[in-house]
């Protein structure tokens, strides 16, 4: 069973997701000719800043389906993390 739930420990702060593609845009123009950005700061988010209710609506309507934003607590998401990432070592130590 799948879960329809997005977990992260951001409180109801607020995001601005942003695009690979749009990030990988910038940076080829500055790779391909990088001394008009030299010494520039640039600040690459997306469009819009909300906070993960806000997205998990968003996603909900495009999916068709609901999907539910939980503030969880920040050790809960560091032992979810490491538990996770010891899964993963041990499956790809073992092909």
């Amino acid at each position: 069973m799948r879960r329809r739930r997005a977990d992260a420990a951001d409180g109801r702060g607020k995001t601005s997701p942003v695009s690979s593609v749009d990030v990988a845009r910038a940076v080829a123009a500055i790779l391909d000719d990088p001394a008009p950005y030299i010494g520039h700061i640039y600040n690459l988010t997306g469009p819009e800043s909300a906070d993960l209710d806000h997205f998990a609506r968003v996603f909900s309507e495009a999916l068709g389906r609901t999907i539910r934003y939980r503030d969880a607590p920040t050790s809960e998401r560091n032992e979810n993390f490491g538990r996770r990432a010891c899964r993963s070592m041990s499956s790809t130590s073992s092909q």
